[in-house]
């Protein structure tokens, strides 16, 4: 994984909702999404063979969440 922007666990506790879904970069793909209704979700956007996709890991801590990204 790229180097990361150190999303920390009290950045995203601060997190409040907004009128549209939005995101917390971490760095290297991965990144928080927060949704109007206040749901925090680990996501990975990643390339496969010239296709984006995307990961979805639902709610982990900061640790679990990188090592699980590096880990694929």
């Amino acid at each position: 994984m790229a180097a990361t922007d150190c999303l920390t666990e009290g950045r995203i506790r601060s997190a409040r909702p907004k009128a549209r879904p939005y995101k917390l970069r971490d760095g290297g793909g991965l990144y928080v999404l927060i949704t109007p209704k206040g749901a925090k979700q680990w996501r990975l956007r990643y390339t496969l063979c010239g296709e984006a996709l995307l990961r979805v890991y639902g709610r982990y801590l900061i640790r679990d969440s990188r090592y699980m990204a590096d880990k694929g």
